[in-house]
């Protein structure tokens, strides 16, 4: 991991997180943007269903190494967070896979990274459960990547992306491409890009306060 991933280098963008928080706190419900830029609103449910759970199974590389791949998102899962439709954001869902649990779904990698960071204060079974793989979606090209090899980036300015909950750390496949990102705005600096073990329970408050409280 480069130095651009050393978790000191959150300290300013925890300081300016405050205004993304207090955005995220004024939220009623779950709020974000599906198909052809449209706000959504959707409040929790607990209606089960017979679907199953798909399971993580392993493939082999070429080099005969067992390697997961993203899933299907199920139609009718919630989000392990804010208990929206992950399937509704097909560019923006992430997952997480676990060795010896079901895997967690969620609308966006603000809702992720926070599960990740605290899962039991979202799920007590999950608080000791081991992470097997991440996956998430390019900023760029929306395509599913590694989410734990993945460069985040710090974003808070909720003007500039158009994604479920307003705010979420950006996931890009490489850190050159994260790097490009944050060279746009006079705001962003190299500290703001992260990798996945950056996102601790301080940091993810900047993103998901409201569900934290």
């Amino acid at each position: 991991m480069s130095d651009s991933h050393d978790n000191d280098g959150l300290t300013r963008r925890r300081a300016l997180g405050a205004g993304g928080a207090v955005l995220t706190l004024a939220l009623a419900g779950c709020s974000g943007t599906g198909d052809g830029g449209t706000t959504e609103t959707e409040t929790a449910t607990t209606t089960q269903t017979d679907t199953a759970t798909p399971t993580a199974e392993p493939t082999t590389t070429e080099t005969g190494e067992a390697s997961l791949s993203a899933l299907e998102v199920p139609e009718d899962a919630n989000c392990a967070v804010c208990n929206m439709k992950p399937a509704k954001f097909p560019d923006y869902n992430a997952q997480l896979q676990y060795e010896s649990a079901e895997p967690k779904f969620f609308c966006s990698n603000g809702c992720m990274a926070s599960f990740a960071a605290d899962p039991g204060h979202f799920e007590e079974a999950y608080a000791d459960a081991s992470i097997a793989a991440a996956f998430v979606h390019d900023h760029d090209t929306t395509d599913w990547i590694d989410g734990l090899a993945a460069s985040y980036v710090l974003e808070m300015d909720s003007e500039r992306v158009d994604d479920p909950m307003r705010i979420n750390p950006l996931a890009f496949d490489t850190e050159a491409d994260a790097t490009a990102y944050v060279e746009q705005y006079d705001d962003l600096t190299a500290e703001d890009v992260v990798g996945f073990d950056a996102f601790d329970r301080d940091l993810a408050e900047q993103y998901r306060a409201s569900f934290f409280e």
